[in-house]
């Protein structure tokens, strides 16, 4: 759990963008901000007034910010730093009598490197922004600030305001900070522009909550502050209460959002590039007393550039005091995430995965939460119950990450899958949270693979041990440690051969430098590496080398799709004009797998012949038919010869299916009519043809003497390929072929024999 906890980026939402939906009973207003704007080549602001009534309490705020190409060089390229602004009315005016209002920071965001992401790329992202309800009122400005130095991706952001009761209600703040800061000047010292800050708390605050936001910038000098270095800073509250606050996002390389351009694996101080800016907080409430005054020190922890005049470094801050009243209920859980199984875009990383449900919890009630009971169902199913205990009580905000011990079956024939969670109860009590203790997901089966050869190939790059490469093979099932490969030495080839029982497995790359197997940034020093996994002969995952800190691949062992239907011609013999032959095929499932037959139809060169496809039994409708074991597919085929025929016909019957080893399979059918076996010489139109399939040279023996052979296309279209011929046998070399049919037609005399060839990767 831990490992899971570690890898899910931490996304500061209630409603997962994407195929996970929180169950809203309330009605939702969508206030729009933005609508498909890029902001310039320099540091810029757009604005846009929002109404929400001042008489509708709001359960959920949610701020939401999608970014969409087309991008490229100077259009949303670089990572720069966006922030969302309410303007607050202070009642005082400036020099020219206009009214003077306060910027109060909502929401930071740093954009990804996104210059060569395709033209139709999007991606959203969302904040709770339900504390600052009191900030909107029938009119209140919001301000999106970019600070960058090229142009931007497009940006659409919008305001989702959802009815309800929200866990608690803010109804004050102080901003104490606001502002860039230098960090490591030791001739203007930060630590003047962030202790000493004052503030008086309301007599009628109930509870009081710190928020600060803190982001790094600038490198080059001393520790490559600010962006790249770690530092763990102090926070005092009233000259006692003393917090830590550890300035360090370690999970960019993990970023849902990837592979990006430029650095975006690296940790970093506060943020990733293409994340939201996850603020510090804490209950400060036993810290501070109502009514009387309270003092904030941000203590940075003591630093100097020795290069700061060359490459400044400087944090962004902003701290806010929040003031509230208590929760509205007292045993009140709600669903923030849904993170396993999910094809949510944000979870990803995780997904999709045929282990155990994921789900994180928050207690947004007055009790501490000591246990939970949870329903849950798959794909429609009767709801199950399931008792959690804490390991230590959740306060008010806490959050927990609850492991469901049902895992995800397998649906044959495969469908859209859907997994439902509610929390029912709350130590004991119904669960009071009427709107968000409900979440549905949808998602996607994992791939099921033979596991008698299951192969891993992993080549290592340079500095292997430095990085930490490694890969390990788990049982999800039992936990079970199968395999796992780690302190390879640089540049090795290692093949893992494994087989594989029956059930749910998960393969895991890491590299905890967050460099990947082959990145950009690092190819010179480091060169590239590469890792790949084949199951009975087949690819079924391959490694994107520029990964970050490293890749997850679930899977599942079992029976795969395998189609048994004859392969021998189908030999129609002589058939009179006007008589026409028909033959059958009959075809199974060979395994316990449903097999999905998706097609079935003949060809011919020319198309003419006669060969066609009389029905099949059961009718194959468009979108394919699903046979499970025990169950068939007849086909009935027909030879009805327009003419007299001097030589053998052949066609070819294809069928396409989701078989594991051979998803097409191409069987040949063969006729003429009594005519031409009046013809003398009847040998000179036999051939034969191997090997079929063919993925390199195919050879072709005939009964005379060949002296001429061309190889088309079933358009008709002239492949040249090198071709030797000696005698009656000929030999194609097929291997630069794209997989298909072809015909190769050859000359013996003063005959022509048609020869299909399949070729198959």
């Amino acid at each position: 759990m831990q490992r899971l906890e570690h890898i899910a980026v931490r996304w500061c939402v209630l409603l997962l963008v994407g195929c996970v939906t929180v169950a809203q009973a309330g009605d939702t207003l969508t206030i729009p901000l933005l609508s498909n704007e890029r902001f310039p080549a320099q540091p810029s602001e757009k604005q846009a007034v929002v109404r929400l009534p001042a008489d509708r309490s709001y359960a959920r705020l949610l701020l939401l910010l999608r970014l969409s190409c087309p991008c490229g060089p100077g259009l949303g390229e670089w990572d720069y730093t966006v922030r969302f602004f309410a303007l607050r009315p202070t009642g005082q005016l400036d020099s020219s009598g206009a009214p003077i209002q306060e910027r109060i920071e909502i929401a930071r965001f740093i954009t990804p490197y996104a210059a060569n992401r395709p033209s139709t790329w999007s991606w959203t992202w969302q904040w709770d922004i339900t504390d600052y309800r009191f900030l909107f009122g029938d009119s209140t400005t919001v301000v999106v600030q970019y600070q960058g130095w090229t142009q931007s991706a497009m940006f659409t952001a919008w305001i989702q305001a959802i009815e309800g009761v929200p866990p608690y209600e803010v109804f004050a703040l102080d901003q104490l900070i606001n502002g860039s800061f230098p960090y490591g000047n030791p001739n203007d010292p930060i630590d003047q522009y962030t202790t000493g800050k004052r503030f008086r708390v309301p007599s009628t605050a109930e509870m009081v909550k710190l928020r600060i936001t803190t982001t790094g910038h600038g490198f080059g000098g001393t520790d490559n502050a600010a962006e790249f270095a770690e530092k763990t800073h102090t926070i005092v509250v009233g000259q006692r209460a003393t917090y830590r606050q550890h300035l360090w996002r370690d999970d960019c390389g993990w970023n849902p959002v990837y592979p990006q351009d430029g650095t975006w694996p690296l940790s970093r101080a506060g943020w990733c590039p293409g994340d939201v800016v996850h603020p510090w907080e804490q209950w400060i409430t036993a810290d501070v007393q109502p009514g009387q005054e309270s003092v904030l020190d941000d203590q940075m922890e003591p630093f100097v550039n020795e290069q700061f005049s060359a490459h400044p470094s400087s944090y962004l801050i902003t701290a806010q005091v929040l003031y509230a009243r208590q929760p509205a209920f007292s045993t009140r859980a709600s669903i923030v995430e849904l993170r396993m199984p999910t094809d949510a875009p944000p979870m990803r990383r995780l997904n999709p995965t045929c282990g155990r449900p994921l789900v994180v919890v928050r207690n947004d009630g007055r009790d501490s939460i000591r246990s939970l009971v949870l329903e849950y169902a798959f794909d429609g199913q009767p709801m199950q119950p399931f008792q959690w205990t804490a390991s230590s009580p959740l306060r008010l905000g806490d959050t927990a990450s609850i492991e469901l011990p049902t895992m995800a079956g397998v649906l044959d024939p495969p469908a859209p899958r859907r997994l439902e969670i509610a929390i029912t109860r709350v130590n004991g009590q119904p669960n009071q949270e009427g709107q968000f203790h409900r979440a549905v997901s949808t998602f996607t089966d994992v791939p099921t693979v033979p596991g008698d050869s299951v192969v891993v190939y992993f080549k290592t790059n340079r500095a292997a041990a430095e990085q930490g490469l490694a890969w390990r093979l788990e049982r999800l099932d039992d936990g079970v440690l199968i395999a796992e490969r780690r302190n390879l030495g640089d540049e090795v080839t290692d093949v893992a051969l494994l087989q594989l029982e029956d059930g749910c497995y998960q393969f895991r790359f890491e590299n905890p430098a967050g460099y990947g197997l082959a990145w950009w940034a690092t190819q010179q020093q480091l060169g590239s590496g590469a890792l790949w996994i084949s199951a009975g002969g087949k690819r079924v995952f391959t490694l994107d080398g520029d990964c970050g800190k490293g890749a997850i691949f679930n899977f599942r062992v079992g029976p795969v799709p395998q189609l048994d239907v004859p392969r021998d011609t189908v030999d129609f013999g002589a058939t009179p004009v006007g008589t026409p032959v028909r033959r059958q095929l009959t075809i199974h499932p060979a395994t316990a797998a449903a097999l999905h037959i998706t097609q079935v139809q003949v060809s011919s060169f020319p198309s003419n012949l006669g060969f066609r496809i009389v029905s099949t039994q059961p009718p194959l409708p468009a979108e394919g038919l699903w046979l499970r074991s025990g169950e068939q597919l007849t086909v009935t085929l027909e030879y009805s010869p327009q003419q007299e025929e001097t030589r053998w016909r052949t066609a070819l019957l294809t069928i396409t299916s989701n078989d594991y080893d051979e998803p097409t399979v191409r069987i040949v059918l063969r006729g003429t009519t009594p005519s031409a076996l009046s013809v003398q010489e009847p040998s000179a139109v036999e051939w034969s043809a191997s090997p079929q399939p063919a993925s390199d040279v195919v050879r072709i023996e005939l009964a005379q003497q060949v002296t001429e052979i061309r190889l088309l296309s079933l358009e008709g279209r002239q492949r040249d390929v090198p071709i030797r011929t000696e005698g009656t046998s000929a030999e194609l070399d097929c291997s630069t072929l794209a997989p298909g049919v072809y015909i190769a037609i050859a000359t013996t005399g003063a005959r022509r024999v048609t020869v299909p060839i399949v070729v198959v990767r």
